[in-house]
Protein backbone atom coordinates (compact mmCIF):
# COMPACT_ATOMS: atom_id res chain seq x y z
CA UNK A 1 0.00 0.00 0.00
CA UNK A 2 2.04 3.39 -1.06
CA UNK A 3 2.12 5.75 1.89
CA UNK A 4 1.95 9.64 1.72
CA UNK A 5 4.11 12.43 2.87
CA UNK A 6 3.04 11.42 6.63
CA UNK A 7 4.08 7.65 6.67
CA UNK A 8 0.11 6.96 6.75
CA UNK A 9 -1.16 4.75 3.41
CA UNK A 10 -2.50 6.51 0.70
CA UNK A 11 -6.19 6.36 -0.56
CA UNK A 12 -9.70 5.01 1.11
CA UNK A 13 -9.16 1.80 2.36
CA UNK A 14 -11.96 0.36 4.01
CA UNK A 15 -11.62 -2.19 7.28
CA UNK A 16 -13.44 -4.74 8.37
CA UNK A 17 -12.86 -5.46 12.69
CA UNK A 18 -13.97 -8.99 14.39
CA UNK A 19 -13.50 -7.56 17.62
CA UNK A 20 -12.72 -10.04 20.35
CA UNK A 21 -11.40 -9.76 23.96
CA UNK A 22 -7.89 -10.21 23.29
CA UNK A 23 -7.63 -9.75 20.04
CA UNK A 24 -8.86 -7.68 16.66
CA UNK A 25 -8.98 -9.11 13.59
CA UNK A 26 -8.81 -6.81 10.88
CA UNK A 27 -8.74 -7.00 6.90
CA UNK A 28 -8.06 -4.04 5.36
CA UNK A 29 -9.28 -3.69 1.48
CA UNK A 30 -8.75 -1.31 -0.86
CA UNK A 31 -10.87 0.99 -3.07
CA UNK A 32 -11.16 -2.17 -5.83
CA UNK A 33 -11.55 -4.45 -3.05
CA UNK A 34 -8.05 -6.24 -3.10
CA UNK A 35 -7.07 -7.31 0.82
CA UNK A 36 -4.45 -5.07 1.56
CA UNK A 37 -3.58 -6.81 4.56
CA UNK A 38 -5.05 -9.39 7.20
CA UNK A 39 -3.66 -8.88 10.54
CA UNK A 40 -4.63 -9.47 14.60
CA UNK A 41 -4.25 -6.39 16.69
CA UNK A 42 -4.37 -6.69 20.60
CA UNK A 43 -7.68 -5.10 21.97
CA UNK A 44 -6.50 -2.22 23.91
CA UNK A 45 -6.65 1.22 23.58
CA UNK A 46 -2.99 1.91 22.81
CA UNK A 47 -2.57 -1.18 19.85
CA UNK A 48 -5.61 0.22 18.42
CA UNK A 49 -4.41 3.95 18.53
CA UNK A 50 -0.75 2.61 17.25
CA UNK A 51 -2.50 0.32 14.31
CA UNK A 52 -4.84 3.20 13.22
CA UNK A 53 -1.78 5.69 12.83
CA UNK A 54 -0.72 3.63 9.40
CA UNK A 55 -4.56 5.19 7.67
CA UNK A 56 -5.00 8.34 6.36
CA UNK A 57 -8.85 7.65 5.31
CA UNK A 58 -10.85 4.72 6.31
CA UNK A 59 -14.01 3.37 6.57
CA UNK A 60 -14.24 0.89 9.29
CA UNK A 61 -17.20 -1.59 10.42
CA UNK A 62 -17.11 -3.58 13.45
CA UNK A 63 -20.29 -5.60 14.99
CA UNK A 64 -21.70 -4.23 18.23
CA UNK A 65 -20.79 -5.78 21.97
CA UNK A 66 -19.08 -4.77 24.45
CA UNK A 67 -15.97 -3.35 23.22
CA UNK A 68 -17.74 -1.10 20.37
CA UNK A 69 -18.64 2.28 22.44
CA UNK A 70 -14.49 2.57 23.26
CA UNK A 71 -13.21 1.46 19.82
CA UNK A 72 -16.07 3.54 18.02
CA UNK A 73 -14.60 6.64 20.20
CA UNK A 74 -11.18 5.92 19.02
CA UNK A 75 -11.86 5.31 15.20
CA UNK A 76 -13.67 9.00 14.87
CA UNK A 77 -11.07 10.76 17.34
CA UNK A 78 -8.09 9.74 14.25
CA UNK A 79 -10.90 11.05 11.81
CA UNK A 80 -12.21 7.62 10.29
CA UNK A 81 -15.35 7.06 9.39
CA UNK A 82 -17.23 4.16 11.63
CA UNK A 83 -20.37 1.96 11.00
CA UNK A 84 -21.48 -0.15 13.56
CA UNK A 85 -23.42 -3.58 12.61
CA UNK A 86 -26.18 -4.70 14.64
CA UNK A 87 -24.85 -8.66 14.96
CA UNK A 88 -28.08 -10.45 14.11
CA UNK A 89 -28.66 -8.38 11.18
CA UNK A 90 -25.64 -9.49 9.63
CA UNK A 91 -26.87 -12.96 8.62
CA UNK A 92 -23.88 -13.66 5.94
CA UNK A 93 -21.82 -14.06 9.85
CA UNK A 94 -24.16 -15.22 12.48
CA UNK A 95 -25.90 -18.08 9.66
CA UNK A 96 -22.26 -18.97 9.02
CA UNK A 97 -21.14 -22.68 9.69
CA UNK A 98 -17.53 -21.26 9.59
CA UNK A 99 -16.82 -18.93 12.67
CA UNK A 100 -13.21 -18.17 12.10
CA UNK A 101 -12.35 -14.32 12.83
CA UNK A 102 -9.90 -13.57 9.83
CA UNK A 103 -13.15 -14.68 7.16
CA UNK A 104 -15.77 -12.94 9.21
CA UNK A 105 -13.54 -9.82 9.30
CA UNK A 106 -13.24 -9.98 5.40
CA UNK A 107 -16.49 -10.78 5.33
CA UNK A 108 -18.02 -7.49 7.29
CA UNK A 109 -15.49 -5.20 5.25
CA UNK A 110 -16.54 -6.88 1.48
CA UNK A 111 -20.34 -5.87 2.87
CA UNK A 112 -19.57 -2.56 3.52
CA UNK A 113 -17.35 -1.95 0.60
CA UNK A 114 -20.34 -2.96 -1.34
CA UNK A 115 -23.32 -1.37 0.26
CA UNK A 116 -20.52 1.71 -0.13
CA UNK A 117 -20.17 1.64 -3.75
CA UNK A 118 -24.14 0.96 -4.31
CA UNK A 119 -24.80 4.00 -1.36
CA UNK A 120 -26.85 1.97 0.65
CA UNK A 121 -25.14 3.35 4.00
Amino acid sequence: MAKNKAGKAGGHVTIGCDVGDRFIQVCVLTADGKVASSEAVRTTPAAVTKWLGAFAEAHLVLEAGTHSPWLVGLFEDAGHRVTVANPRAVTLIWKSDSKRDVSDAEKLARLLLSMTCHNEL
